[in-house]
């Protein structure tokens, strides 16, 4: 029921060449209109009728969410997420691995063990002159948390620096279950001049 609806808006167009499509199978539910106050209402929403559907017997698999552009994946995703229920994302990229998701990762690693090094590699992609060399003169000085060895770096490097870390801590004292908030909220360490922003150079967590 998606198909023969959508081509009968389109033939309102009358700057288009005439198409005639047409599914292969015929039938089907009704089409239903549904509005909502943001993208992540909709979300929710979607989220929580294939919930109901599955209290039904239906499985996850039974059903696919399309969607127009890709930045409309990440509240679906992150409802998807929050709800339990398993999905896979067709010729995009997963949520969990856009850089800025394993960065977060990264930082929330780093907060809670200061010395996790690949972790730490991952973070100092973000910062100019600052590779694997100087991440190892910064462990041997202050091997507890590298990222408080001040002193050691160019004076716009150590600027950074001082802004991740204090961001870090940030992190530290609200605790993992506040990361949203903290990566929403936490507009300094983004806003740092010497942050090279977008920038994913360093080997992904865990590798």
């Amino acid at each position: 029921m998606i198909v023969a609806p959508a081509s009968q808006l389109i033939r309102h167009n009358t700057d288009r060449l005439e198409k005639n499509p047409h599914a292969f199978q015929a039938g089907g539910a009704p089409i239903a209109l549904h509005l909502h106050r943001n993208e992540e209402h909709m979300a929710k929403a979607v989220v929580q009728q294939i919930q109901k559907a599955m209290n039904h017997g239906r499985t996850p698999g039974d059903f696919a969410v399309l969607y127009r552009t890709n930045a409309m994946a990440r509240p679906l995703e992150a409802a998807f997420l929050q709800a339990g229920v398993p999905y896979e994302v067709r010729q995009g990229i997963d949520l969990l691995k856009r850089a800025e998701a394993r960065m977060l990762v990264a930082a929330m690693r780093v907060a809670m063990n200061p010395a996790d090094m690949p972790a730490l590699t991952h973070l100092l992609g973000m910062l100019p002159g600052v590779g694997p060399k100087t991440l190892e003169k910064l462990h041997q000085a202050h091997a507890q948390d590298p990222l408080y060895a001040r002193g050691m770096l160019p004076p716009k490097t150590q600027e950074a620096m001082d802004v991740l870390h204090d961001s870090i801590e940030a992190l530290r004292k609200k605790g993992p279950l506040d990361a949203t908030d903290w990566a929403l909220g936490d507009q300094k360490a983004r806003q740092a001049p010497s942050f090279r922003e977008g920038k994913d150079s360093a080997s992904p967590v865990g590798d």
